[in-house]
């Protein structure tokens, strides 16, 4: 084959490569990233939150009685957020929160509990109370509250939490928070599946010292949460039932055949070339 067909054959097929190269990340690449780059966002401005001293709010607790904030200061307390009608985050949340309640121990009266309804529409004070009766007969150190829009909206702003309408559903972060006896945001604790020593570990901090310092995440562990987000997301679709990214077992096949065509393709096309290399430079060899 004379040197142009040669170029014209081989700039040909990675014209080819290059667009199902392009094809393929478009499909999946794409999305995935814009989902990791919201998940690193919101991680970002929850943990700016830590060690911000929150305002006072007024509430309706489950027995449709006004309660305000400041009533939980002077004691170490734990804020969840959650809308009632979520089918499984939520509970799945204030369940393993329950566990750490009853798992507290000796310092099970050091510290209370407030479960936000922020679903402003249908948490009402009955349903936070049907909500609330799944995970606690103690509404003295657990309160599950409600209020108006422009409450929530402050004091989810405050805590860095995030959440928006999504359909009958709602797009929103997973976390619990630790506050201190002065008000201060002590400590998010992600996820939906944390462990009961999660909660309890920066609860004895700050039962033992009240004027422990809250500590941000070092840029590492942020960074690092933010990549395996992003690796997760990348294997992942999002469930409009469970409001989550679930994985996906065929976007990974998806991902593997993608890989595994462009490679195909690339040792097809420069396989000659990659043969006279390997034979010249390690074997000494000329064709």
């Amino acid at each position: 084959m004379c040197l142009f067909n040669k170029l014209f054959y081989n700039t040909a097929w990675s014209a080819v490569l290059l667009l199902f190269l392009q094809i393929s990340f478009a499909g999946w690449a794409l999305p995935a990233s814009a989902r990791a780059e919201d998940a690193r966002e919101r991680l970002v401005s929850a943990e700016n939150a830590i060690g911000r001293r929150i305002n006072n709010y007024k509430f309706i607790d489950q027995d449709r009685k006004e309660f305000e904030l400041k009533e939980f200061f002077g004691k170490p307390f734990v804020v969840s957020f959650i809308y009632t009608s979520c089918p499984h985050i939520c509970p799945a949340i204030t369940g393993n929160l329950a566990l750490a309640v009853k798992g507290a121990g000796s310092i099970s009266k050091d510290f209370n509990v407030l479960t936000i309804g922020f679903d402003d529409v249908n948490d009402t004070p009955e349903r936070m109370k049907a909500y609330g009766s799944m995970f606690t007969n103690d509404f003295v150190h657990w309160r599950f509250v409600t209020a108006d829009k422009n409450t929530i909206e402050g004091i989810a702003r405050e805590f860095g939490f995030y959440y928006r309408k999504d359909g009958s559903f709602f797009d929103h972060m997973n976390m619990v928070s630790v506050v201190d006896s002065k008000g201060r945001i002590y400590r998010h604790i992600y996820g939906i599946d944390f462990k009961t020593e999660e909660v309890l570990a920066p609860l004895r901090e700050v039962i033992n010292n009240p004027d422990a310092v809250p500590l941000k995440k070092t840029w590492l562990k942020r960074w690092w949460l933010s990549f395996t987000s992003g690796a997760k997301l990348l294997c992942s679709t999002y469930n409009p039932i469970t409001k989550a990214y679930d994985f996906d077992v065929w976007r990974l096949i998806g991902m593997i055949i993608s890989g595994g065509t462009i490679l195909v393709i690339f040792l097809f096309v420069w396989w000659q070339d990659i043969r006279y290399f390997v034979l010249k430079k390690f074997c000494g060899i000329h064709e």
